[in-house]
């Protein structure tokens, strides 16, 4: 087992790298003392390497990350949106091109988000020993056993990636992947935008004044944890800020009287600064505006058109043996039925392809279906 912690060992390990034509990548960190994620590990292994990078005493990865810019290397990850989402903090890039097998599971046959462990032994035969999942990845010394632990998840993504490879070759799906690939590299999927953060807190007043003050104290909370670099949670609580927009208190007294501030009592200065928030919505005349998403009621006809499409969908889903909600979501349905034209712009490259060339002649009605044998078919 090889491990960097040195500048001059991850300079020769990258000289190694450098020609690969790809390079299986593992990460482990910790995300629950901080706002964004802490590296503590990378794990890398393809046919000539098989080593960890520890960077938890400040090593400077500029050669490492020098080596993933390489746009002819494929980067491999298992479910790597959070692994691609550190690369972007602490590289300042996106890995480009990149392969993540959990995706291309799924238009392999192997249903919707199959575990790493799952997926090596289906391909491997070899059970993966999890018993140091949940280790505190950023004390050191690691043990033996945790490191094997760390590094089989690079080991083993070796052989899920030629798998994966293998039956997509044969399905003839490779350029399907490339698009999905791409939409998991879109820039936006990694922008932290405190201006949004409104929109992850599910329950949601129903009046525009206190949606305005929800969207502020949640505005202020995501930037107050970006500058801490502190769970959001820590700052404020989800079910504190919807109270806080429903009574929309003017002053510290009335903050306290909340009943969810008795449950989570706040520092002096937090109450200030929520306390402002709130009043400033009386003085500022150029906030930006928010509106309660009222969704439409589909209509008799639309029903008839989703239900025909929700039906359509599940006989490509079992046909091209793909889970349906890659293909198209519900929200996908329900704007193809209410429509008015003709043309499926929701839904285009290999989508199009096996469903919404369907979903277009099912609204001009150039398409039937019907039950031959018991068994449903288009024609």
């Amino acid at each position: 087992m090889e491990i960097i912690s040195d500048l001059y060992s991850l300079q020769q390990l990258c000289k190694k790298i450098e020609d690969s034509e790809y390079l299986a990548i593992d990460t482990e960190f910790l995300r629950d003392k901080t706002y964004y994620p802490k590296l503590c590990l990378i794990q890398i292994a393809n046919d000539k390497i098989e080593a960890i990078i520890d960077p938890i005493e400040d090593l400077d990865l500029t050669p490492f990350w020098n080596v993933i810019k390489n746009n002819s290397m494929i980067k491999v990850f298992h479910a790597g949106r959070q692994d691609i989402e550190i690369f972007n903090n602490e590289g300042g890039f996106l890995p480009k091109p990149i392969f993540d097998t959990q995706i291309a599971a799924m238009f392999c046959g192997y249903g919707e988000s199959i575990s790493y462990g799952n997926l090596v032994y289906d391909i491997t035969s070899i059970q993966l020993d999890k018993t140091s999942q949940f280790t505190d990845w950023s004390k050191r010394p690691l043990s033996e056993k945790q490191l094997t632990y760390a590094l089989n998840d690079a080991i083993y993504l070796k052989d899920v990636y030629k798998s994966m490879i293998r039956k997509l070759e044969h399905l003839g799906r490779i350029e399907w992947i490339d698009e999905e690939m791409d939409n998991l590299l879109n820039p936006k999927n990694y922008e932290y935008n405190s201006k949004d953060a409104w929109l992850k807190i599910k329950s949601k007043p129903k009046s525009i004044k206190s949606l305005k003050v929800l969207a502020d104290i949640a505005e202020w909370r995501e930037k107050k944890a970006q500058i801490k670099n502190i769970p959001k949670n820590r700052i404020i609580r989800d079910n504190t800020i919807i109270d806080i927009a429903n009574h929309m208190p003017k002053n510290q007294l009335e903050l306290k009287n909340l009943r969810s501030f008795s449950k989570n009592p706040l520092p002096i200065d937090t109450i200030d600064e929520i306390v402002a928030v709130v009043n400033a919505l009386e003085t500022d005349k150029d906030r930006r505006e928010f509106f309660i998403d009222k969704k439409k009621e589909l209509t008799k006809d639309q029903e008839g058109i989703y239900e025909v499409l929700k039906l359509v969908l599940k006989i490509q889903s079992k046909k091209f043996n793909i889970v349906q909600r890659l293909i198209a979501t519900s929200e996908d349905l329900e704007n193809i039925a209410k429509s008015k034209k003709s043309s499926i712009a929701m839904l285009d490259g290999w989508r199009y392809e096996i469903f919404g060339e369907i979903a277009k002649k099912i609204k001009n009605g150039d398409i039937s279906i019907s039950v031959k044998n018991g068994t449903v078919s288009l024609s």
